[in-house]
């Protein structure tokens, strides 16, 4: 899963161009967006901002820090 590191409940890594449906929903989705640029995003342009993000992880002296935080299930035996 390319972890970058964890905790109990929670994985960090970098986006893969897999992770495109889940991205599109929440850039799609106005009542997220409205707080980061003010409007919800086209799938389009998504895929471009996606493939965007993707290409800072190769920039040298790259500051830039986009992580996929991911929730793990947790297993009540």
């Amino acid at each position: 899963m390319d972890t970058i590191f964890e905790t109990e409940r929670l994985d960090v890594r970098k986006l893969k161009l897999s992770d495109f449906e889940p991205f599109h929903e929440m850039q799609h989705n106005i009542n997220v967006m409205q707080y980061v640029r003010g409007s919800a995003m086209t799938y389009q342009e998504n895929k471009d901002e996606l493939t965007k993000l993707i290409e800072f992880y190769e920039k040298p002296d790259n500051d830039f820090g986009f992580m996929l935080l991911n929730e793990k299930r947790m297993v009540i035996l």
